[in-house]
């Protein structure tokens, strides 16, 4: 039977305020299943009302042709969510991975830190590196986004003394690899190698190790899938 990932929000926003569990949208108007189904749901109508406000961050200071094109790009992504249709579970996946995107857009176009905030000596653009099981991307003005190695959990922390953001979910039958076919072992042994020394070029000599530990006992497969997942969180811009 072909593998099916189910994904189960189990909390958003700590210290969220009651008023926020509305989504961005008037429910009154609502048409689509999908959007049925995040007003039935407070948890992904926190989800939607946070994916707005990102949204409208990633429109500030920018040229109206840039405007334009991110609105398209939003208006594309909202017809891959309503795919979904009532499946919260997939509806909460869609939402955490485009939040993300929009957090990690927003703070790599900042000019100006926010009030308060110092960035640190030197440091201009994004650094990556592994810390208690998390890959974190640390923004100049001292914003980590992070995601669990392996999944389960992502969120942002912030410098400025802001209640950091949390997302927790849960994804089943991600451990089946498909075998690589005969004669494969040479050309996925370099590609491999090539996937490995691109994280490791990101990434600071002294996560070289944790990074090793992290992919320890895999399957040569699941090896490369590991590297993907990583090069996909850190150079996501």
């Amino acid at each position: 039977m072909a593998t099916r990932i189910a994904a189960t929000l189990l909390a958003v926003f700590l210290s969220l305020p009651a008023a926020a569990q509305q989504p961005s949208f008037d429910c009154t108007r609502a048409r689509l299943p999908a959007e049925h189904a995040i007003c039935r749901d407070p948890a992904i109508a926190a989800l939607d009302r946070r994916m707005a406000t990102a949204f409208r961050t990633t429109l500030d200071g920018v040229t109206s042709a840039e405007r334009e094109r991110r609105r398209l790009e939003q208006r594309t992504w909202l017809g891959w969510r309503n795919t979904c249709a009532r499946d919260a579970a997939c509806l909460a996946r869609r939402y955490g991975a485009r939040i993300e995107e929009l957090l990690a857009h927003g703070t790599h176009t900042l000019v100006v830190p926010p009030t308060g905030i110092v960035p640190p000596a030197g440091v201009t653009a994004a650094t990556f590196r592994l810390r208690d099981g998390r890959y974190e991307r640390v923004m100049p003005d001292g914003t980590i986004h992070w995601v669990a190695v392996g999944g389960g959990s992502m969120g942002t922390d912030y410098a400025d003394g802001r209640p950091s953001e949390l997302f927790m979910f849960q994804q089943v039958g991600n451990d089946d690899f498909p075998t690589l076919p005969g004669g494969a072992g040479p050309w996925s042994t370099q590609l491999e190698a090539a996937l490995d020394g691109l994280v490791k070029r990101l990434i600071a000599p002294q996560d070289h190790a944790r990074y090793d530990e992290s992919h320890a006992g895999f399957s040569p497969s699941r090896r490369i899938t590991h590297h993907v997942d990583a090069l996909t969180f850190f150079l996501d811009d």
